[in-house]
């Protein structure tokens, strides 16, 4: 919920419990939003990112890569130096 949709049910919480307020908060109209175009990281440099977190978020992006993908038997290691990815 938005801090439009927010406002909206608080003032009309408040309208029948006698709390004074500008009645032209009401009329407000929400603010047009426009879509933005969502970018990701090509996936060379997501494995790359992923090689310099630490070891409990690798657990964590793991066991959600095995279930989201089912078919992981493991998430691999990574040695310092090196670049970490799932094993396949």
């Amino acid at each position: 919920m938005g801090e439009y949709q927010q406002l909206i049910a608080i003032l009309k919480l408040a309208a029948p419990r006698d709390e004074t307020f500008d009645q032209r908060l009401l009329l407000i109209d929400p603010l047009k939003r426009r879509t933005r175009e969502k970018h990701g990281l090509p996936l060379d440099q997501l494995r790359h990112l992923a090689g310099h977190a630490p070891e409990h978020q690798r657990r964590l992006s793991c066991s959600a890569a095995r279930s989201a993908a089912g078919s992981w038997s493991s998430c691999g290691s990574r040695t310092p130096g090196s670049t970490w990815a799932p094993a396949t």
